[in-house]
């Protein structure tokens, strides 16, 4: 109905138009949002690049994937809305890819892997973030993240996780075995909390 309405061209039969249209609809969609995407995805959008160990920084970049990719590092994954119509773009699997813990995702309490950005998302597409949109999250993520990981799988975010995940392993392991504890971000000696 968008591109009806986007129509410069006088339709004489309007019936035959809109049967046309909708016949040809499942042929013709991919290209027309392709070429949307193009246009759209050519100008450079305000966002915020949070990279592990480091407060958040305001950038400028094409809103292109490709300039997305090389950002994080690698193909891109959209994670869950935050807050604001905000959408954090990370890279595709970072955790089995081995990058770092960055930050806790406000969503579900997992970690964010990796450098990953910040921008708006409106109408199915990225946009700037806001001055209000970039305040409030440089605030939210200003502190970098503490981890730490039990064994080679478990990442934990707090101290009652890590006790958790520490019993369990204590349960699976046999005599003699030993895990190893790693821990990423947090305090640096004699920094204020």
């Amino acid at each position: 109905m968008t591109s009806l309405k986007e129509n410069t061209t006088k339709v004489a039969n309007i019936k035959a138009y809109i049967l046309s249209a909708l016949y040809n609809a499942p042929v013709t969609m991919g290209q027309y949002y392709t070429s949307r995407v193009s246009h759209d995805m050519a100008k450079e959008i305000n966002i915020l690049v949070v990279e592990p160990g480091k407060p958040p920084r305001p950038a400028r970049a094409r809103n292109t994937l490709e300039t997305f990719a090389e950002i994080v590092g690698g193909p891109v994954e959209a994670g869950c809305y935050l807050p604001q119509r905000v959408m954090p773009i990370s890279r595709e699997r970072g955790s089995a890819a081995g990058l770092p813990p960055n930050r806790i995702s406000s969503r579900d309490g997992e970690y964010i892997p990796g450098t990953f950005l910040l921008c708006g998302f409106t109408d199915n597409r990225f946009v700037s973030l806001t001055p209000m949109q970039q305040a409030e999250f440089q605030k939210k993520f200003a502190k970098p993240g503490e981890f730490m990981m039990a064994g080679a799988e478990t990442v934990c975010a707090n101290t009652g996780e890590l006790a958790m995940a520490a019993c369990r392993l204590w349960e699976r392991m046999k005599d003699g075995e030993s895990i190893v504890l790693t821990k990423w971000g947090g305090q640096k000696d004699g920094e204020a909390v």
